[in-house]
């Protein structure tokens, strides 16, 4: 569980530092001193083995390599180059985080994600009572998950808000955490920030 901040603090701080040291007036010793933060950062990012921090800096990182025009395409190529070579580094070591993390997806893809799981005898017991998918089950009622699956909750903010609360006041959720926030990002903020693809993947792994 510790793992897991690590690698999602140390995603929200890397996509935060490359706009703040480019768009905001700093003084040279704070400067100085998230410069220094940056590597212990990228450290713990790959340390943690965090697959949702990965998916979520991949994301990410797409707008920034394909349409971000200030930064110079001999250093965007360095960049992936940089990162490329550190994952073939980690990839020879049989104890690395990305073999670790491999060798667990590979596992789930035999017993089966708990999360999907759980989504499963919960959509299956909402069928069976489909007024259900109205008035959802009641937030942090997880009753009907008890000895069915591995997870005793959901581990997941969006069927957090689906199976608690109902259908309805899931879209009133995705409208306001999802769809408006994505559409004012990609029309207004997308050249100054990079949070939103973490903000969005990482509640799909997590309660909040």
């Amino acid at each position: 569980f510790a793992a897991n901040q690590y690698g999602w603090s140390s995603t929200i701080y890397i996509l935060s530092y490359l706009f703040v040291w480019k768009d905001i007036q700093l003084k040279k010793h704070f400067k100085i001193f998230f410069g220094v933060l940056l590597p212990v950062a990228v450290l713990l990012f790959f340390a943690s083995a965090n697959r949702t921090s990965w998916l979520s800096m991949t994301v990410a990182m797409i707008p920034f390599f394909v349409s971000y025009k200030e930064m110079h395409l001999k250093y965007k190529i360095a960049g992936i180059l940089l990162v490329l070579g550190f994952i073939s580094f980690l990839l020879a070591d049989p104890n690395s985080s990305i073999n670790f993390a491999s060798e667990k997806s590979r596992k789930q893809e035999q017993t089966g994600e708990s999360r999907f799981e759980t989504a499963k005898i919960m959509i299956d017991h909402f069928n069976k009572e489909p007024t259900l998918w109205v008035t959802g089950v009641g937030r942090g009622n997880f009753s009907v998950l008890k000895n069915k699956g591995a997870l005793k909750g959901y581990h997941n903010s969006y069927y957090e808000i689906l199976f608690g609360a109902g259908s309805f006041l899931f879209l009133v959720f995705l409208s306001f955490m999802v769809f408006r926030p994505t559409i004012r990002y990609l029309k207004y903020y997308s050249k100054y920030t990079l949070l939103l693809p973490p903000l969005l993947i990482i509640p799909f792994f997590e309660s909040v």
